[in-house]
């Protein structure tokens, strides 16, 4: 039993150490759940609450300038804004074939989208989240 526990230890570390930022973000938030469950005092519930709140406002706030970006790069290169809608309800959107193919370094560049050019039904520039 101890050496099946010690293959278990070898294999957590090696995830760890090929995931090193998702293992940072699993354990800070596992102590974060830890301190509020256990230790938290009202004080301290209170100010996380003031934390919590502006943390998802400038979540939202991210995910508007995104929209607006992909809004803004649409625009540029003479994309029809309906697309946008296209994107954001199923994830994913084939552009077809587009004159400048300079807008798939843009999107990579200045957005969290994903465009690449994709040879699949008939070709052209998809964009997913």
């Amino acid at each position: 039993m101890t050496t099946d526990k010690n293959k278990q230890t070898e294999a957590n570390k090696r995830w760890q150490e090929k995931n090193k930022e998702r293992a940072k973000y699993l354990s800070n938030r596992s102590r974060a759940r830890s301190f509020i469950r256990n230790m938290a005092a009202k004080e301290d519930i209170k100010e996380f609450r003031e934390l919590l709140d502006e943390r998802e406002n400038t979540l939202k706030n991210l995910s508007r300038k995104k929209v607006i970006d992909m809004k803004e790069i649409f625009e540029k290169y003479g994309i029809n804004i309906d697309w946008l809608d296209v994107l954001e309800e199923e994830g994913k959107v084939n552009l077809g074939n587009l004159d400048d193919l300079s807008i798939i370094d843009e999107i990579n560049d200045s957005t969290d989208y994903t465009a690449y050019f994709s040879n699949d039904f008939g070709g052209g520039v998809v964009i997913e989240k």
